[in-house]
């Protein structure tokens, strides 16, 4: 009995040491998910503060022995889904990097807008402040569409971000944080997902950082921009008023202000500006040159195939007489200079007046090449006449400022242009080609001519440079305007003529057919083109074309029906233009479109 006594005490004496003697355990929670929990718990009371005082627990699992293995790779496999997804979407790749750079190139030009417009003129250039005032209206669309784009992925990453604090708040997930024992197949995924957490907390932060920086650089640029709209818009207020005031004293009285800076100064200020005027141009308008000379370059080499042909016709073969060719078959490379060159005011409206004039001197120097040989010798004494007298009158606009001796130079030139161009007038008779084109623009030209001679007596010495300058171009450019048309026709003809041969047809067909039929939207592009210079050397260009698109565009209502007279007009352009084309068509592949083929 002592014995099964002293058995029983020791054994439950051993008993109780040895549980006394187990260590506690605690549930291990991962850093990760402390951070998470500890970050839950702080947004939690800031939104409800009464869960400070009175917390309420809830049980996220049911009970911790119900939960396997599965349902914790289950739960893994939906946090790193999630993580996977919040990077894709907070990526921003290849696209932020090209905002970066096309947000800076909008910042570098506003730098060089904003100095150029500080330059200074003797007399009112209005055509640059419309060319900065176009570009910087471009540029603020510009600029408004980046800022647009960036607010987008500032708000995608930005979600990413919130969505990135719930992605560790699976209840599966925050059960296994919590488990005591876990496997070392599970242990290694969350060491990897912590990692990976880590890594995509990093890039969305930095991406967020990156954002930023290009939201305040789109801001900067939006507040200059509108800054520069502003001033350009108060230059042009003031501009206004001074050309039609009195810049200086009448002609007649003797300059009594003394000069603030010598004639060479003066000059070299000027052309500094109209220097840095043509570099923004021609930086700024790189596409649309390029496309000009692509253009260029396909009819030089379609012309360039076809230059046997152009010599059999050169040659005055009498099979080929009845084409009448007046400029292919003599000058066809110079002919097709001129052609190119007569299109650039359809991409130059706002072009600063050199580089107009730098361009218009070749295309009068290829014109009188040309007209040299092909015209009557009266003719040729006007052109030349009008072709000096437009080289002179605009180096004197770019380059002399508001003295005495200058306006009388200038004087000198606008009596000699109003002479010329009435002279001329008076021997245009109706047999003259393109009669009824050339004689109203020669009208125009004296009557801006005149103007301009009466302006400057009174004063109005930008007015009267402005004036001047539109009148010599109107009558310049309507004379080689009839080059354009010829040639464009004769370049028809050499398709057609080609087409035919090729289809083993060597009759002689009407040629008028053909012209007849293609000159008058030719004449309707020639009047355009001379409209767009006018109104461009004027500098009313940009309030005509602004005043138009308004109108066209403008929503006009009749009964329910809403409409834009820009839908109605491009519905009949399309229509003529198909049957233009058509017609262009038929022609390129050797149809005259006469049903009888003449044999003459």
């Amino acid at each position: 009995i002592y014995m099964k006594r002293i058995l029983f005490f020791c054994s439950f004496l051993f008993l109780t040491l040895s549980i006394y003697g187990q260590k506690k355990t605690t549930p291990t929670t991962s850093i990760l998910t402390k951070q998470v929990l500890a970050g839950l718990k702080a947004d939690s009371a800031k939104t409800n503060p009464k869960a400070q005082s009175s917390p309420k627990r809830r049980k996220l699992v049911q009970i911790a022995d119900t939960l396997t293995q599965t349902d914790y790779m289950m739960s893994i496999a939906r946090v790193n889904d999630a993580l996977n997804s919040i990077r894709d979407s907070s990526e921003l790749g290849f696209e932020s990097v090209r905002l970066e750079r096309e947000i800076k190139d909008i910042a570098g030009d506003i730098r060089l807008i904003r100095q150029n417009i500080r330059d200074k003129h003797s007399a009112v250039n209005i055509k640059n402040i419309y060319l900065y005032q176009s570009f910087a209206a471009a540029l603020d669309k510009d600029n408004s569409r980046f800022r647009n784009r960036v607010n987008q992925l500032y708000y995608r990453t930005y979600h990413a971000k919130l969505h990135l604090k719930k992605a560790l708040t699976d209840s599966v997930f925050l059960a296994l944080n919590a488990e005591k024992d876990i496997p070392v197949m599970l242990d290694k995924k969350l060491f990897r997902l912590e990692r990976k957490w880590k890594r995509t907390d990093s890039i969305v932060k930095a991406n967020i950082d990156s954002i930023n920086v290009l939201k305040v650089i789109t801001a900067d640029n939006a507040m200059n921009l509108s800054n520069m709209l502003y001033r350009m818009d108060q230059k042009l207020d003031r501009a206004k008023p001074q050309l039609f005031g009195q810049e200086a004293n009448f002609l007649w009285q003797l300059r009594k202000d003394a000069k603030s800076a010598s004639d060479t100064t003066m000059t070299l200020n000027i052309l500094s500006s109209e220097r840095k005027a043509i570099g923004y141009y021609l930086n700024e308008s790189t596409g649309k040159k390029e496309f000009m000379l692509f253009l260029g370059l396909l009819v030089f080499i379609w012309l360039y195939s076809k230059r046997k042909l152009l010599k059999i016709l050169s040659e005055e073969n009498t099979t080929y007489r009845f084409m009448h060719l007046h400029y292919l078959n003599s000058f066809p490379y110079l002919s097709l200079l001129v052609l190119i060159l007569c299109l650039m005011p359809f991409f130059d409206p706002f072009a600063p007046t050199s580089v107009i004039a730098i361009e218009y001197f070749i295309l009068l120097a290829a014109v009188s090449i040309i007209l040299f040989k092909k015209t009557a010798q009266s003719f040729q004494s006007y052109w030349f006449a009008f072709a000096l007298l437009y080289l002179a009158d605009t180096l004197t606009y770019l380059l002399i400022g508001p003295t005495w001796i200058e306006r009388v130079w200038m004087l000198a030139i606008h009596v000699t242009i109003f002479v010329y161009a009435l002279s001329f007038y008076r021997k245009l008779t109706k047999q003259t080609p393109y009669y009824k084109l050339i004689k109203p623009a020669i009208f125009i030209g004296m009557i801006l001519a005149a103007l301009a001679v009466i302006s400057n007596v009174i004063g109005r010495f930008s007015l009267s440079g402005i004036l001047g300058l539109s009148g010599i171009f109107a009558i310049t450019q309507i004379l080689f305007l009839p080059v354009f048309v010829d040639t464009f026709v004769e370049l028809i003809l050499l398709q057609l003529l080609s087409s035919r041969l090729k289809k083993g047809d060597d009759r002689p067909f009407d040629c008028e057919i053909v012209m007849n039929k293609i000159r008058m939207p030719l004449v309707l592009v020639s009047i355009i083109l001379w409209l767009i210079m006018l109104t461009s050397n004027l500098n009313i260009f940009y309030n005509i074309s602004n005043a138009i698109i308004a109108a066209l565009t403008a929503i006009r209502t009749i009964g329910s029906i809403s409409f834009q007279l820009i839908s109605v007009i491009l519905f009949f352009v399309i229509i003529w233009f198909a049957h233009i084309l058509q017609r262009f068509v038929s022609f390129l592949f050797g149809e005259t479109g006469s049903e009888i083929e003449d044999e003459t």
